[in-house]
């Protein structure tokens, strides 16, 4: 079978499955039955899990000996840390470059965080000056 004739058939049936198409396309609007309708109305009332609670009900719930629902999300508010005070979640050490993560900020040596520059990064501690000063934070445990 050659190209030309490989090509004729495809656009034969490709027209003949638009033909077909269009000859059975249901025009009417009442594509689903109301009986249908009714019963899965009556479903979705019926289904205590589908049923919305209100933030009243919610909290009267979260009391109850079971706890507080795990999937629901929480929302934390940041505090604003008073100044002179940081905390080092991390340090990735390398001889070349370390870094540490200092109230949760990326820094190398020479950066500031909260009005102090990084001194020197250890493989367990951050050296900071602050007003003149200098301070060793560790790493939190944990």
């Amino acid at each position: 079978m050659n190209d030309k004739l490989r090509k004729k058939i495809v656009y034969a049936c490709l027209a003949l499955a638009v033909i077909w198409g269009f000859y059975n396309i249901d025009f009417n609007d009442e594509s689903v039955p109301e009986e249908q309708t009714r019963a899965a109305g009556a479903v979705l009332k019926s289904n205590p899990v589908l049923e919305t609670v209100t933030p009243e009900e919610l909290a009267a719930k979260e009391n109850l000996d079971w706890g507080q629902d795990p999937f629901r999300t929480k929302v934390y508010s940041r505090r604003a840390k008073p100044a002179g005070q940081w905390v080092v979640s991390g340090i990735l050490y390398n001889k070349t470059s370390p870094l540490a993560y200092i109230n949760a900020q990326p820094v190398r040596k020479g950066d500031t965080v909260d009005n102090a520059r990084v001194i020197d990064i250890e493989k367990d501690y951050v050296t900071l000056e602050y007003g003149g000063s200098k301070q060793k934070i560790y790493v939190l445990e944990g």
